[in-house]
């Protein structure tokens, strides 16, 4: 792998993120790169025309505390990177997000994280949580499970939403996730092209956004997968602009090991976790499951809701937020 130069020392204080593609990728991200200088986000670049081995990623990865990674478009994200996040050889956890190497793909992608990063943050940041899960006994328990942990970790259930697919359809997911809510957690099955609750999910059923989702999780098999598809359904969300960020898994994945791995996203964010990769590298588990997913999108997109989003999308699904009775709490 040739780069442009040597990359600098880690960062002391100031966040720093590692950028590595093309010159042309790099001149794409653009609209992202400048948010991260008005943020205050450090940047490493690595211009390079040959896909970094995993190894080399471990190096890179050293200089910041997150990666961004442009691959070729016919490359499917598993035969990318093997991980969510690299352990680094001192021991830290960084996340790296992966952006499909298309030019109006990419382009898309750096307006629609760089507006993510312009929400109000600090005492004036909001985070909601989603919590979606297909019509089934076991994914709404699981959901029911996420929801309880977040309650009991006194967050309020004014930023928790509750949207399982006994309560909810697929026109209300459609509405209630166009309006830029900082994180949605969907458990159930999943396919490459979509979810398979609420009647089925796509990519179109998600495409017009008033503003973009910070980050959607799929704890589901393959919704990273390009079997029998162009891009995948994780891929395109971001591809198109729904989410600064998307999770999902590139094969089949275990519901327990699922369902550890969705306890350790409710720690995180009761942790403070901050950023979609700093969500990810928080609750990833060290074997098993983790391995099966990757993050597409920005790393360091903030999880915060856009201006009014809680708001708008509470007034579309009021009818099915309601509070948690006490014969829940044995499920």
């Amino acid at each position: 792998m040739s780069t442009s130069s040597k990359p600098p020392e880690p960062r002391s204080g100031a966040p720093a993120i590692a950028i590595v593609g093309t010159q042309r990728d790099l001149d794409d991200l653009e609209p992202l790169r400048s948010a991260y200088q008005r943020a205050g986000i450090g940047e490493v670049p690595v211009v390079t025309a040959v896909m970094p081995s995993p190894p080399e990623l471990v190096e890179i990865a050293d200089h910041g505390d997150a990666v961004l990674l442009t691959y070729p478009r016919l490359r499917s994200p598993n035969t990318v990177i093997p991980w969510p996040a690299v352990v680094t050889a001192s021991g830290r956890r960084v996340p790296v997000g992966l952006v499909p190497s298309h030019r109006d793909w990419i382009g898309r992608f750096a307006t629609t994280a760089a507006r993510v990063h312009a929400r109000p943050g600090g005492e004036q940041g909001e985070t909601s949580v989603v919590l979606l899960a297909q019509r089934s006994r076991r994914y709404v328990d699981l959901a029911g499970r996420i929801r309880r942990l977040l309650h009991e970790g006194e967050r309020s259930s004014e930023w928790t939403f509750w949207w399982p697919g006994d309560e909810i359809v697929r026109d209300d997911i459609t509405r209630g996730l166009a309006h830029g809510l900082a994180l949605a957690i969907y458990v159930g099955h999943g396919r490459p092209n979509g979810w398979v609750g609420y009647g089925g999910v796509r990519r179109h059923h998600l495409a017009d956004v008033i503003e973009p989702t910070g980050l959607i999780v799929s704890l589901a098999c393959q919704t990273l997968s390009r079997r029998r598809t162009g891009l995948s359904f994780g891929e395109a969300l971001v591809a198109q602009g729904t989410a600064a960020a998307t999770v999902g898994a590139v094969s089949v994945t275990n519901h327990i090991a699922n369902a550890r791995w969705s306890l350790r996203l409710a720690d995180a964010v009761l942790n403070g976790a901050s950023t979609a990769g700093g969500l990810v590298a928080a609750a990833e588990p060290d074997v098993g499951v983790g391995r099966c997913y990757r993050l597409i999108g920005d790393p360091l997109a903030p999880l915060l809701d856009a201006p009014g989003a809680n708001a708008a999308a509470r007034a579309l699904t009021d009818d099915v937020v309601y509070q948690i009775e006490p014969e829940e709490a044995l499920l």
